[in-house]
C-alpha cells in the first residue's frame, strides 16, 4: 500500500465515532490509537502492555500528531523488532525501565532463524533429489550456513555460565569485545584455519599493547589450526590489522588489563570457536588470580 493510501484510509478513520471501536479486548486509548493509525486496537493493546507504554501519553502524541508522528507509531508496531522508531517510542512513553533498555536480541534473533528455516526449506524444495551438479558458490554458502548454525547451538548452553563467570572487572566487556570482533572478523569461516590465525593475533596484539609479552609468546601454541588463506602478498598487512589496530582497541576496552583482555577473548572463542580453546585462553595470563 501506497504513502498517499494509506494517510487517506487514516484521515477516514479519524471522521469515525471512536466509542464505536471500544472493545472489551483494548482500552480506550489503544482503540483511540489504532483509529488514527489504522491499526488493530488489540494489537496497539499487547505493544502497549508489552512495553510498558504510558497509554494515554502515547494516546495524546498520536492524536495531537500529524502523519510523520502518527507513521512512526505504525512503524513501531508492525516494523521489525528494535526498529529505530521501535526505540524511540518505548524511550519516549515507557515507563517500565527495565524494558526501555533491553535490546530485544531474543525475539530479533527467532525472527532471523525463522527466515534460516524459511528459505532453507525452499532451497531444499528447488534442489529436489536428483543428482545433479550444483554451483560452487551455492555449496559453500550451504557449508558455511550449516558450520555457523552448527558453532551457534552447540554453544549456546555455555553462554549464561561464561558470562558470569568470567571478567569481573568490567561486565559488559566480554559483550562489548564480542561484538566488535563479531563485526571485524565476520566474514572470515567460523572455526576455519583463517578466522583463528585472526583471533591469535588479535590477542598477541592486545596483550602486547597492555604490556603482558611473556603472555602474548604463549598464544601461538593455543592455535595450532591457525593459518593464513589469503593472498600471501597481504599477509603482513593483515597481521599489522589484528595486532596493531583491533589487538590495542581490546587492549583499552580493558584497560590495559590482561586478565580481563584474556577473558574477553576467551568468551569470544567460547562463543565461536569452542569452549575447550576458550578456557585455554582464560588460563592464558600468570598474573591472573
Amino acid at each position: 500500500m501506497k504513502l498517499v493510501d494509506i494517510a487517506n484510509v487514516i484521515l477516514e478513520l479519524n471522521k469515525m465515532n471512536l466509542k464505536k471501536l471500544i472493545t472489551e479486548s483494548a482500552s480506550k486509548e489503544a482503540m483511540g490509537i489504532a483509529a488514527f493509525t489504522a491499526t488493530r486496537g488489540d494489537a496497539v493493546q499487547k505493544f502497549i502492555d508489552d512495553n510498558g507504554i504510558d497509554a494515554s501519553a502515547l494516546y495524546k502524541y498520536v492524536k495531537n500528531g500529524k502523519m510523520p508522528e502518527r507513521m512512526a507509531f505504525v512503524s513501531a508496531l508492525v516494523g521489525n523488532p528494535g526498529n529505530k522508531m521501535f526505540k524511540m517510542i518505548v524511550s519516549k512513553f515507557g515507563t517500565n525501565e527495565s524494558i526501555q533498555e533491553q535490546d530485544h536480541e531474543v525475539s530479533m534473533s527467532q525472527n532471523s532463524l525463522d527466515s534460516i528455516i524459511k528459505y532453507a526449506t525452499e532451497l531444499k524444495q528447488k534442489m529436489g533429489e536428483m543428482e545433479k551438479d550444483i554451483p560452487a558458490w551455492i555449496q559453500d554458502h550451504i557449508t558455511n550456513a550449516e558450520n555457523y548454525i552448527s558453532q551457534a547451538s552447540s554453544n549456546y548452553h555455555d553462554y549464561d555460565g561464561i558470562s558470569e563467570s568470567i571478567n569481573e572487572v568490567d561486565g559488559m566487556l566480554n559483550k562489548k569485545v564480542y561484538k566488535l570482533l563479531m563485526k571485524e572478523l565476520g566474514d572470515l569461516r567460523t572455526g576455519g584455519p583463517n578466522h583463528q590465525f585472526a583471533v591469535m593475533h588479535v590477542l598477541i596484539g592486545a596483550l602486547r599493547d597492555a604490556n603482558f609479552h611473556s603472555d602474548a609468546k604463549k598464544v601461538p601454541a593455543l592455535f595450532p589450526k591457525a593459518e593464513y588463506e589469503g593472498d600471501p602478498m597481504g599477509k603482513e598487512d593483515t597481521i599489522d590489522i589484528y595486532e596493531y589496530d583491533l589487538g590495542p582497541k581490546i587492549a583499552n576496552m580493558a584497560q590495559w588489563d590482561g586478565g580481563a583482555i584474556a577473558d574477553a577473548i576467551a568468551f569470544y572463542t567460547s562463543m565461536t570457536i569452542g569452549r575447550p580453546l576458550g578456557q585455554k585462553i582464560e588460563k592464558l595470563v600468570e598474573s591472573k588470580s
